[in-house]
């Protein structure tokens, strides 16, 4: 069976399309049981089938309905809306180059062209042989290296026409493409621009290369304001990060404490809170959150534990883009290891999307938890109150 992590481009069939193993089956119902509640697993249930088949049948469809209980038109919805899935099979070798607006600028143009002009087909269509398929994405959050290409998933780097040819050379050859093996660091990202001379904050350990493990962490101080946090009342917390003038690291610079103090205490809610990390970063110039979950993974789990106090979460989950498959492999092992340590007190949940830009919206991206399609609420109530 493949799996999210065997993405070779030279493998694969058609077999089973519409009928699951009883492997594929427990795995898709094992969604069910992975969130609060059920429905949420929806999106990731079907990601696995349109890895497994390279599309989503109406069969398929219909398969995933019934286990979810929910009516056929909903899952169909889901289909047609998020364009992760596709409804006539893609290629084994799946690429995608980006179009926002850096990587356009980049000239992503001319890389859909080349793909073009080397496989003979139009975008969206696989090669007869069912091995590439080629198309345009939103954004894949890697502006350093314009424009961007990822095969699988798997950022590669700048879809420049050598670039392209190799890969392609690959396939063709039976070679895994990318190697995902390699580690589970990125390419380095590229400098544009004059170097900065300010005071390093956020990437002050980012030269140890072993820092996404937890015992690098620590050594460089990691955990410990979440053991000060421990000692502190949510109050406390929320002042003193009131206090430190923190703010978010989104494009309205909006203070951390602030927004933390618009949650109702958890004695006057009459539902679950839940604090969510949106790392489903889709702008252009932004792919901040991709270096940071792939170099220092801990200080979001440890950031994210704190606020969870601060605000008395009732549960932690972080929405990454579909698109990072690396980031999530390396989130997915810090989680393990600082809960393997002891560090957790509650669990976090790792969701990802089905590449639909607008899931970056704060509300369509809850849309999207909710095993809905990407469709932004319109506020009040706002999302701190009201969820």
């Amino acid at each position: 069976m493949k799996t999210a992590k065997q993405t070779s481009c030279g493998e694969g069939s058609m077999e089973n399309r519409g009928l699951f193993t009883r492997e594929q089956q427990e795995r898709l119902a094992s969604w069910k049981k992975r969130y609060p509640y059920p429905i949420m697993g929806i999106v990731e249930a079907l990601r696995d089938v349109q890895q497994w088949h390279r599309s989503v049948s109406l069969e398929a469809e219909a398969h995933v309905a019934e286990l979810f209980q929910v009516p056929l038109p909903q899952v169909h919805e889901l289909v047609t809306f998020y364009p992760y899935f596709t409804t006539e099979p893609a290629g084994r070798c799946r690429i995608q180059v980006c179009r926002n607006l850096s990587c356009h600028l980049a000239g992503s143009a001319r890389a859909l062209d080349h793909l073009r002009s080397s496989l003979g087909v139009e975008e969206g269509r696989a090669t007869p042989d069912g091995l590439f398929s080629y198309e345009a994405a939103e954004c894949l959050g890697a502006c350093d290296f314009a424009p961007a290409f990822t095969v699988n998933d798997e950022l590669i780097g700048e879809a420049t026409g050598a670039a392209l040819d190799r890969v392609l050379a690959r396939a063709r050859s039976g070679e895994t493409a990318p190697d995902e093996n390699a580690g589970v660091r990125a390419e380095e990202p590229r400098q544009r621009g004059g170097a900065s001379s300010g005071v390093r904050i956020v990437m002050e350990h980012f030269d140890d290369a072993q820092l996404h493990s937890l015992e690098a962490y620590r050594r460089a101080g990691g955990y410990r304001a979440w053991e000060k946090a421990q000692t502190m009342e949510a109050g406390r917390i929320v002042a003193e990060v009131k206090k430190s003038n923190l703010r978010g690291l989104g494009g309205a610079g909006f203070p951390s404490g602030m927004k933390w103090e618009t949650v109702p205490p958890k004695k006057d809610r009459r539902t679950p809170h839940y604090l969510v990390a949106n790392a489903d970063e889709s702008e252009p110039g932004c792919f901040k959150d991709r270096i940071l979950m792939e170099r220092n993974p801990h200080a979001l789990i440890e950031g994210m534990l704190i606020a969870g106090r601060a605000i008395e979460a009732d549960g932690l989950f972080i929405f990454i883009r579909g698109e990072y498959a690396r980031q999530n492999r390396v989130l997915e092992a810090a989680v393990r290891e600082a809960s393997e340590a002891g560090i957790l007190k509650q669990n976090i949940f790792i969701m990802r999307g089905a590449s639909a830009y607008i899931s970056g919206c704060d509300t369509a991206l809850l849309e999207t938890m909710e095993g809905k399609k990407a469709w932004p609420r319109q506020p009040p109530p706002f999302p701190t109150v009201n969820g």
